[in-house]
């Protein structure tokens, strides 16, 4: 969730040539489309795009997961909204398109689990 720049998503890409990704984005920047569109270009079909909130955008999409029609995720990078409500709904929604080994990153902890010292 969030893609921004689009640097985290490169790096993963070139790291894993059989990475698939679904980036949950507004898109909403003047650099968000073109971003996209280059590295569609330099990874062709190998990111799928899900516009607009992530409120909005993940709950569809963890329900195609949690009826089969997509694989489970293997790993979740999730640097979108700064709001807690708005993290803990993604991370709800997150984990029921993971599996046990799923691994997941986020960016500002602190919103996923408020008061936290460590991972929760």
């Amino acid at each position: 969730i969030g893609m921004n720049g689009g640097h985290s998503l490169a790096a993963m890409l070139l790291a894993r040539p059989d990475l698939t990704v679904h980036v949950f984005d507004l898109f909403k920047w003047k650099y968000s489309r073109p971003v996209l569109e280059l590295l569609n270009s330099t990874f062709p079909g190998r990111i799928v795009p899900h516009v607009g909130y992530s409120q909005d955008t993940l709950p569809p999409f963890a329900k195609r997961v949690e009826s089969g029609e997509l694989g489970k995720c293997d790993i979740i990078h999730v640097d979108g909204c700064k709001d807690m409500h708005c993290r803990a709904s993604d991370l709800a929604w997150l984990k029921r398109a993971s599996h046990n080994a799923t691994l997941f990153l986020t960016d500002d902890l602190s919103l996923a689990c408020p008061g936290a010292e460590k991972p929760c």
